[in-house]
């Protein structure tokens, strides 16, 4: 029963921590220096089409994804549009560095895909549900 209880805390920091991730990624590419200017340039570089766009839209996902999923709301979409970032990231920016370069995003991706569907362990949602009844 105890290592139970530390599988769920486990669990929970785990959404903490990525979300956090998320939060400060999705804040430097909005904010932080070189900011959105940076991350749109990057994006150019890569050939991607309306970079403008898609750097706001990235890091929109990012900094509120992160805040959704570290208060455990709307998990299920946020894990899954966080998951496909992370997808395009290590296919068009990662792969081609090799293991070195992509496996803390691959991490980052698998840790994320945990969430779609389920929470986990002490989740707002779970809390709102309850205080309606």
């Amino acid at each position: 029963m105890k290592f139970e209880k530390i599988g769920q805390i486990g669990d929970m920091l785990t959404r903490f921590v990525i979300g956090l991730i998320f939060i400060l990624a999705g804040y430097g590419k909005l904010f932080a220096t070189p900011g959105i200017a940076g991350f749109t340039g990057m994006l150019t570089g890569l050939g991607i089409p309306l970079p403008g766009f898609f750097a706001i839209l990235v890091g929109t996902i990012e900094l509120v994804g992160g805040i959704f999923l570290l208060l455990g709301l709307f998990t299920t979409i946020s894990a899954a549009l966080l998951s496909f970032i992370m997808v395009v990231a290590i296919i068009t920016v990662h792969l081609k560095n090799g293991w070195g370069d992509y496996k803390y995003p691959l991490l980052l991706l698998v840790a994320t895909l945990r969430y779609v569907g389920n929470a986990g362990y002490c989740n707002l949602k779970e809390h709102l549900k309850k205080l309606k009844m």
